[in-house]
């Protein structure tokens, strides 16, 4: 587990001696059920990407793709600027190929916290905002599977930059906008599977337009948005029209 190991709790020092463990894992997992599938996990956004992808290099050049199924990683942004999460995805996909990539922990913080450096803005607004943009972005491109960290934040003795991450508050587990807007996503995308989504508009000028068209129903559904963060004469009362 490199997530792990970047955190100096994994018994893994070097590349080599991890990929030696993982080649041994992959040929004993496939004589046990060769149906199986082994899944490596890694520091990700928020956690040491720059660790993370050197390490995963490193073992990329051992010959570790031909010993692994699915690659997991993790995405805690800094900020609620879209383009670290985009930028940290096309990083990940385009080291291991066609092979399935899954974020097994995500969140973003609604509240002001050390570490986020958007934390001036940081609301349960915004963080229902990040929500969807997360979701429908990740599975557009690929993500085959993208779990929320934790439905209820963090106890407040902790100091984790997610410690606000949760849908519900901690104390009287009260449900933030982010709870609804979770609940709401589910509710307009009933019916459709995620082979009904297409995409319209992938980031171009800061911009983007996903599209559920439902086969059966002929139902529509769009989520689109603008990135205003990385238009730097942006002002809050900017408009932009799709």
């Amino acid at each position: 587990d490199l997530h792990y190991k970047h955190r100096s709790s994994g018994d893994f020092e070097s590349p080599d001696e991890y990929f030696r463990v993982l080649r041994m894992t992959w040929e004993e997992l496939k004589i046990a059920d060769p149906d199986a599938g082994l899944m490596i996990n890694l520091a990700g956004l928020g956690q040491g990407i720059d660790f993370a992808s050197s390490y995963l290099q490193a073992l990329i050049d051992l010959g570790a793709l031909e010993y692994f199924d699915i690659l997991s990683y993790h995405v805690y942004p800094s900020s609620y600027n879209f383009s670290e999460v985009r930028s940290f995805h096309d990083t990940m996909t385009s080291m291991v190929g066609a092979k399935p990539v899954w974020i097994t922990e995500t969140a973003v913080t609604s509240r002001s916290v050390n570490g986020f450096a958007d934390s001036a803005i940081a609301s349960e607004t915004n963080q229902a905002i990040w929500l969807i943009k997360n979701y429908v972005y990740h599975i557009a491109n690929g993500v085959k599977t993208v779990l929320w960290l934790s439905y209820e934040d963090f106890a407040p003795k902790n100091n984790a930059m997610m410690k606000y991450g949760g849908l519900m508050t901690f104390s009287d587990q009260r449900k933030k906008l982010s709870y609804y807007t979770f609940r709401q996503l589910i509710e307009k995308l009933d019916g459709f599977g995620w082979e009904d989504l297409q995409t319209t508009i992938n980031g171009i000028d800061n911009v983007y337009v996903y599209k559920f068209a439902g086969a059966g129903s002929g139902e529509i559904v769009y989520v689109a948005w603008w990135d205003r963060f990385d238009e730097p004469d942006y002002s809050d009362d900017d408009i932009r029209v799709i």
